[in-house]
């Protein structure tokens, strides 16, 4: 599974940043939708979505965006609308460190679909 971090400013890259603090080498990917760039970032994460589809043709994605409805999640909606990767991504609004910290605590060894069932009281909980 794959982690994303989406946000209108640069809140997705200070939460990578921050995270590397306490967790080495994090294995998720930020993308900044900041105003007039938010068309380039767009085409960032598309080439992003398409390389892991590359990779792994079945890889699910777990995505963390600022806030709903926000510049940075429709264009992360839509855009799994259109690469049709909507029934492997799941987008979850109010993203912050605590949320991140605990994400990587979990255990890793699970599939995808009992992780993603573990983390939704967690993501509920922190948002």
């Amino acid at each position: 599974m794959k982690t994303i971090i989406v946000s209108n400013t640069t809140l997705a890259s200070a939460l990578k940043e921050s995270l590397a603090e306490y967790i080495y080498r994090p294995a998720c990917a930020a993308f900044c939708f900041a105003h007039p760039a938010h068309q380039q970032t767009a085409a960032k994460l598309n080439e992003y979505l398409q390389a892991c589809e590359e990779q792994n043709p079945h890889e699910s994605y777990l995505i963390l965006a600022d806030a709903f409805a926000s510049t940075a999640y429709n264009e992360t909606a839509l855009l799994l609308e259109r690469l049709s990767l909507q029934d492997r991504a799941v987008i979850y609004t109010g993203a912050s460190l605590p949320m991140l910290l605990q994400l990587y605590d979990e255990d890793e060894s699970a599939t995808d679909m009992e992780l993603w069932k573990k983390l939704q009281p967690i993501l509920q909980k922190t948002a």
